[in-house]
């Protein structure tokens, strides 16, 4: 949620103010049911490898309200995922606006715990590239 504070100069109080912002997410073009979930079925390549893409838009709750175009965070990630050797890379084509920053982890069972790894994190640059074009992602290194 955005939040912004706004002063009553006349009451002299501040009070903060929010707005809920927008996303959809898309998972290989299957767009989120009523609850916000998506779900496809991506077969197994003759390699061991899984392949899908993720789609993100979102806008600032403000954008609706803003006089002001604030651009929007725009991402497409092409996935790889080897279940197999337990690995995931971010593929080539993929691009994103530069703000904000994105990461992409990982969950694994290993001896009946859950265990978490960040594959990989873009920092951010700043929000005037909400108006630039989206921008590759120089391909990823697999990571265990």
């Amino acid at each position: 949620m955005a939040a912004a504070t706004v002063l009553n100069p006349l009451a002299g109080v501040a009070a903060i103010v929010g707005a809920k912002g927008t996303a959809e997410t898309t998972l290989n073009g299957v767009k989120p049911g009523s609850d916000g979930s998506s779900q496809t079925t991506v077969p197994l390549g003759s390699d061991g490898v899984v392949r899908f893409n993720v789609v993100t838009t979102a806008l600032n709750g403000f954008n609706s309200v803003s006089p002001v175009d604030q651009g929007s965070i725009r991402s497409s990630f092409n996935i790889e995922a080897n279940p197999s050797r337990g690995l995931v890379q971010i593929d080539a084509d993929s691009q994103a606006s530069g703000y904000p920053s994105f990461s992409v982890w990982s969950y694994a069972y290993e001896n009946g715990n859950m265990v978490t790894k960040q594959v990989w994190k873009f920092d951010e640059t700043s929000p005037d590239a909400l108006h630039e074009p989206m921008k590759p992602i120089p391909d990823q290194t697999r990571r265990p």
